[in-house]
């Protein structure tokens, strides 16, 4: 075995660290085992990339040390938007309103947009990107990551009145239901930016600044995926593919909370959930939240929102 040069043993310890320090956050352990397994064995005349992941593991490391700290927040952000966006300003996103509908007929609805745009795309056409919004009737919705989840376990969710699907986004269990602002943006993500790390950093953006908008300023990101506000999610996200986006976010505007209460959202049982309503102390609804929205994301992704004539019809 090759001898490791002094940086380079640097970098093995400093990965070790971030184990250890990832053994009680098991959401940020695999990831950190991921990247020391990756990079142990990096040439040591790769002097560049040996420094760079130095500055990425002491990152990683002050982040799982203290992750509600606002410095450790802006940083987060500024690593994931490191790559500027492309394209943006000549982008068309066509905005449907769909009010309160079941999950399934929407899920196919985002599917058959999604093959829309990839075959325009594929015919050197306008793209069509198109932002869903809707509330959902209360629906338990899981994703790929591994979790088994029995049908005792779904039985018992569907005895609370709500329905529950298995889709194909990233992540485990959560919630939808009335109060919630859902939002399903399906876009060619290469004729914004063709880092999927940007698209989901850009979504956390959009939301933080519209709870800035609302008056909520404590809203921050984390290791984990979404956006808090302390230790308690106020807005999850998860999405699926990297040419064309499907699934989204749902930002909790005055949902009943007790929702969550049957089971570990996203697989975090020592974190909460609150609302828009729970942190200004008065009910705020969708239709408030959806301006505010709107605006924030046609800034973050410098685009031109246009409200569609046509209604969704369920069939």
């Amino acid at each position: 075995m090759p001898r490791h040069s002094r940086v380079q043993q640097e970098v093995l310890h400093l990965y070790k660290q971030c184990l250890r320090a990832a053994e009680k956050k098991p959401g940020f352990y695999n990831s950190v085992q991921h990247e020391f397994r990756k990079n142990s064995a990096v040439p040591k005349t790769d002097i560049l990339r040996i420094e760079h992941l130095l500055r990425q593991g002491w990152r990683k490391l002050k982040m799982m040390q203290d992750p509600f700290v606002n410095e450790i927040s802006n940083t987060i952000i500024s690593v994931r938007s490191a790559k500027p966006a492309l394209k943006m300003a000549s982008n068309i996103i066509h905005v449907e309103k769909l009010g309160c509908l079941r999950y399934l007929p929407v899920w196919n609805y985002q599917k058959t947009i999604a093959e829309r745009i990839a075959k325009n795309v594929k015919d050197g056409k306008t793209p069509g990107h198109t932002l869903l919004l809707v509330e959902h009737k209360p629906v338990y919705t899981t994703g790929l990551r591994e979790y088994e989840y029995t049908a005792e376990v779904e039985a018992r969710l569907k005895s609370t009145g709500a329905d529950f699907h298995h889709t194909n986004r990233g992540g485990l269990i959560t919630f939808h239901g009335p109060g919630q602002l859902t939002v399903y943006p399906i876009l060619h993500l290469k004729s914004f930016n063709s880092g999927i790390k940007w698209y989901v950093c850009a979504l956390e953006r959009t939301v933080i600044r519209t709870l800035q908008l609302l008056g909520i300023t404590g809203a921050h990101t984390t290791p984990h995926t979404g956006v808090w506000v302390g230790e308690n999610k106020l807005c999850a996200n998860s999405i699926q593919g990297v040419t064309v986006t499907t699934h989204g976010l749902a930002l909790n505007c005055n949902v009943d909370l007790k929702w969550y209460d049957h089971i570990v959202p996203c697989g975090l049982d020592d974190k909460g959930t609150t609302s828009v309503s729970k942190e200004l102390n008065r009910d705020v609804t969708v239709d408030e939240v959806e301006p505010y929205f709107l605006k924030s994301f046609s800034e973050v992704f410098q685009c031109k929102l246009v409200l569609a004539a046509d209604e969704f019809v369920m069939e």
